[in-house]
């Protein structure tokens, strides 16, 4: 394997553009015209990625992901900005399939991400293949908890959680609680923060408006099961975009920076004046902290 360490090409077309100074990260090219374009900033570490065929390409963000990047044939794997790895993870792709993870994505220990099953299945009558590869695609800010594998064609809107030990396939909207063997969404509605429970103040955390724990409101979101639109944060869409020209085979219409959901129902509750207090405190036009006196006038 080759040791990644600044901007390289090889023969047969392998390019890589990445910085120097990269901890522990290698690849390994067998086919031709692959290419690998990591962020300037980016602090990926301890990962080794293979290229076992032609055309692949690996588009790797500001983030902190560790593990193994598998790109096949005509793939493409995305990693997103500020996507986090507990202890190294693996993503897989083959047969001209793509697997795109959104910006702010928290990958836990154990979890596995593929698009291809590893071996063909055919039925034993037609030769027909049962289990093709397909597309995975995360949007922004989704908590893949620990050991849970994502299979091939599914799609993870923004802002949702995968349980820990599931097996996630299929389509889920956003803001969506997926847990299981195989998953199902058991509950819409939800959002997520990233500071642990056990390591950041409040030490009891019991409501989130209420003690000021939501740090990015754009992630707080009801789930909007009638759009069709993933979005996967602005660093990943300019990423995918910037690069486009490379992989004309993918349809990627759906796929979007930022999308509009149906509006958050705390917006209307009984609790408007303090989220609109919440609001400029987020934007910074005012200092609000939370009291006695303040709750009981919510």
């Amino acid at each position: 394997m080759l040791k990644v360490n600044g901007n390289q090409s090889y023969e047969n077309g392998n390019v890589i553009q990445a910085p120097t100074g990269l901890q522990n990260v290698q690849v390994e090219f067998t086919g031709s015209n692959n290419k690998l374009f990591i962020s300037p900033n980016s602090k990926i570490n301890n990962s080794n990625i293979y290229f076992p065929s032609d055309n692949g390409i690996c588009l790797v963000g500001d983030c902190w992901y560790k593990g193994l990047l598998r790109i096949g044939y005509e793939c493409l794997i995305l990693v997103g900005s500020r996507v986090s790895c507990t202890s190294p993870s693996a993503i897989f792709t083959a047969e001209r399939t793509f697997a795109i993870i959104g910006d702010d994505t928290m990958i836990a220990t154990g979890t596995t991400i593929r698009c291809e099953d590893a071996h063909a299945i055919y039925n034993v009558e037609s030769g027909s293949r049962l289990n093709p590869s397909r597309n995975i695609l995360i949007g922004e800010h989704v908590w893949i908890a620990d050991h849970a594998t994502i299979l091939s064609n599914t799609t993870i809107g923004a802002g949702s959680v995968i349980g820990t030990k599931s097996v996630t396939k299929g389509i889920f909207p956003n803001n969506t609680l997926i847990v299981g063997v195989p998953s199902k969404a058991v509950k819409e509605n939800i959002a997520w923060e990233r500071p642990h429970v056990a390591l950041n103040e409040p030490v009891m955390k019991s409501n989130a408006i209420e003690q000021s724990l939501i740090s990015n409101q754009k992630f707080w979101n009801k789930t909007d099961s009638k759009t069709h639109e993933v979005a996967i944060g602005k660093s990943a869409f300019y990423l995918l975009e910037k690069y486009k020209a490379l992989y004309p085979q993918f349809e990627l219409s759906n796929i979007v920076a930022e999308t509009v959901y149906t509006p958050n129902p705390l917006m209307n509750s009984k609790r408007t004046t303090f989220w609109e207090k919440l609001q400029k405190k987020l934007t910074g036009k005012i200092s609000y902290k939370t009291n006695l006196q303040s709750k009981k006038t919510v």
